[in-house]
């Protein structure tokens, strides 16, 4: 979601739906991401956290990093290639500090941060660790910092400054991290969800997790409520189809369950009015 505008990405297509009065959605763009019957998939999306026409998405054929300007009329200047990975890409995310600025996460061990100025497949930094990652996020408020979650447990903090070793590893789960997210106004904190069926929260200056949640099954996404942010949303990634509520002042049990899907769910966010998506 950006604004009143959301994008679905699918096998050759993206859309760009907004959402209207009632709750209704209007087709606003269509963004057709393969060549003839080609079935590229889209693996993840992301708007850019600075300027409104610009939407990142990353493809599972090619494995490639694209940015598309919505704004664009010509459909030979709608989508720019950043980059790529030699492996699936299973993340992508945008600076909160320079709308050039953008990086992506891959099975192939890299995270790769990269700026849409440069040529493309040229990233700015590349920083390897030899397993595969699940995902990467930007620090909203330390411009060069960049957290990563790996298929082992471990969760790595970057500093772009000095991209040949991590500055600081957390090691608490036991298997696939598979969602990083930081705290909405506190720069020091972030939660970490995990196959391992354990939600995490952390604070960098401490490499012991600062609470422990015991979730029923893997978590696969977390997303901290930026309007109440003693709460954070999570969901599971098999044999569970609701998504958890939980207060960080209350422990060992989600506040809220949200019910009603027939299969996991996959994703969720919140929208211009903080209230919940769930797909």
């Amino acid at each position: 979601c950006k604004t009143d505008l959301i994008a679905i990405g699918g096998k050759s297509l993206m859309k760009v739906q907004q959402l209207g009065e009632n709750n209704s959605f209007k087709l606003h763009k269509v963004l057709k991401t393969a060549r003839s019957n080609n079935k590229v998939g889209t693996t993840d999306l992301a708007w850019n956290n600075i300027l409104d026409n610009l939407l990142a998405s990353t493809t599972l054929l090619g494995s490639n990093v694209l940015v598309w300007d919505i704004n664009q009329t010509s459909v030979n200047n709608l989508n720019q290639k950043v980059g790529s990975h030699s492996q699936l890409i299973n993340r992508v995310n945008w600076s909160h500090h320079n709308p050039d600025i953008l990086a992506s996460c891959s099975q192939d061990g890299y995270l790769n941060i990269w700026d849409r100025k440069l040529k493309p497949d040229q990233p700015a930094l590349s920083m390897y660790h030899k397993e595969k990652i699940r995902d990467c996020q930007f620090n909203p408020f330390q411009e060069h910092y960049i957290l990563s979650s790996y298929v082992s447990g471990a969760v790595k903090l970057w500093d772009r400054r000095n991209p040949k070793s991590c500055f600081i590893e957390f090691i608490q789960h036991e298997t696939d991290v598979l969602s990083v997210d930081w705290h909405p106004s506190l720069p020091n904190i972030f939660a970490s969800g995990s196959m391992d069926k354990h939600l995490m929260i952390w604070d960098t200056n401490n490499t012991s997790p600062i609470l422990v949640y015991k979730t029923s099954h893997g978590t696969s996404r977390v997303k901290w409520w930026k309007k109440n942010p003693q709460y954070i949303l999570s969901s599971y990634q098999t044999n569970n189809f609701y998504a958890s509520m939980w207060n960080i002042n209350i422990d060992n049990m989600p506040e809220y369950i949200y019910k009603g899907h027939k299969d996991v769910v996959t994703g969720f966010c919140w929208d211009i009015s903080e209230y919940i998506s769930i797909k």
